[in-house]
């Protein structure tokens, strides 16, 4: 591996995945090496949050925020015992070209399909559910959001806190009163 290559790549913000890509190798040997040369691993939003205006144009931001404004939802998915509740922001259409893109664009997240039903059109399902993720994105889109605005806003002050937690704490009274104001903002007519 030509490891001067691995540092540039690895200073233009790629995560592990897209470094393994570029220099054709897997991704176990991009983490032994990035690890052999004491560095962190980048997530696949950091080049976005860390190189923003050379990335994302500001016109996509607003079509974005708009996206999420018009299509979209910022919740909290309980699931089971262990693992709790999580963030998670979707944005929906039944154009899949439109995910796509915006996959592209923002780097994270996956895309899934429901079947529309009694010849309804396919759904398609744009969803960020890493908590360190949801809270870049919150923090970049918060400003811009108009409808979502004050979900978006009490969201990233309970993924803040749960940044700041121990993985697997539990949940303190504060969190728990978080939960359900963010609840109530999401019900019909709220």
């Amino acid at each position: 591996m030509n490891i001067n290559l691995f540092k540039k790549f690895y200073d233009e913000g790629l995560n592990d995945k897209e470094l393994a890509k570029r220099l054709n190798c897997s991704r176990p040997t991009i983490s032994f090496w990035r690890k052999k040369l004491n560095l962190k691993r980048h997530s696949s939003f950091s080049l976005l949050t860390s190189n923003l205006n050379s990335k994302i144009k500001l016109i996509d931001l607003g079509y974005i925020s708009g996206l999420l404004d018009g299509e979209g939802c910022i919740r909290l998915k309980k699931r089971n015992k262990r693992r709790g509740i999580t963030p998670e922001i979707i944005i929906a259409n039944t154009n899949e070209k439109v995910l796509i893109w915006l996959k592209d664009i923002l780097r994270t997240g996956k895309i899934y399909k429901r079947s529309g039903k009694f010849g309804h059109k396919d759904i398609f399902q744009y969803k960020i559910t890493k908590i360190k993720e949801v809270y870049d994105f919150l923090k970049i889109f918060l400003p811009i959001l108009k409808i979502k605005n004050k979900v978006a806003s009490r969201m990233l002050k309970f993924t803040e806190n749960r940044l700041r937690s121990p993985s697997y704490s539990h949940y303190t009274e504060e969190e728990f009163k978080e939960i359900e104001v963010i609840k109530n903002l999401n019900k019909r007519g709220a």
